[in-house]
């Protein structure tokens, strides 16, 4: 066991890191694939920016459903809607999406259209995992 106490050279370059455990991902739709933003055992704080388009001609609004977890069981845990979006082709706007997490886990996710400078966000201050607590256990 590592306590700290002593002289014992097997503590004094001991580094600890804080994880998220599941990783986190958005579809636009909750049928389509997940798009991983946080890979599983990311340390955290963590930040994480990729870059979207709209899949339609003249698409007026976005909505990203948020999920926690690993593949074949994810759960989701959020949305993001964004209204207002200038009507153009499909893959013209440009369309951010953030995710911070912090060191209490809270996870924020903002989704940004950056031609009109729309944004709109979600805070989830208690995520709850997909995985089981033996599940988690294995990790550890």
């Amino acid at each position: 066991m590592l306590t700290g106490q002593g002289d014992n050279d097997k503590t004094n370059d001991f580094l600890m890191l804080d994880i998220h455990q599941c990783q986190l991902g958005i579809r636009e739709d909750p049928t389509d694939p997940t798009s991983r933003m946080i890979r599983r055992n990311t340390c955290i704080p963590s930040k994480q920016i990729e870059l979207f388009t709209t899949f339609n001609d003249n698409q007026t609004e976005i909505e990203v459903f948020i999920f926690d977890g690993i593949i074949n069981n994810e759960k989701e845990i959020a949305s993001v809607k964004l209204e207002c979006i200038q009507e153009a082709k499909k893959g013209e706007p440009r369309i951010e999406v953030y995710f911070d997490i912090d060191v209490t886990q809270s996870i924020s996710c903002v989704i940004q259209e950056k031609t009109m400078n729309l944004e709109n966000r979600a805070f989830i201050t208690k995520p709850t995992s997909a995985l089981s607590k033996a599940q988690v256990d294995q990790f550890t």
